[in-house]
């Protein structure tokens, strides 16, 4: 069994559906951090336009809880 690793649920609002989509999560959670930093040049293409909220969780046993 592993540590529960505090994490940041990102979701991204999908303009034709209206809905926020799960897109990632990330390690740790920073309040300020807002939005979530990019890996890679797709991401730093398509990230900084999109609308972004984050939720703190925790992930145990390759499961996230506490959401």
């Amino acid at each position: 069994m592993s540590e529960p690793i505090e994490i940041t649920l990102w979701e991204r609002f999908d303009s034709n559906s209206k809905s926020w989509k799960y897109n990632h999560y990330s390690e740790g959670f920073l309040e300020e951090l807002d939005p979530p930093i990019p890996k890679g040049k797709v991401q730093e293409g398509s990230w900084p336009s999109g609308t972004w909220r984050k939720q703190k969780a925790i992930l145990k046993d390759n499961k996230i809880i506490g959401k």
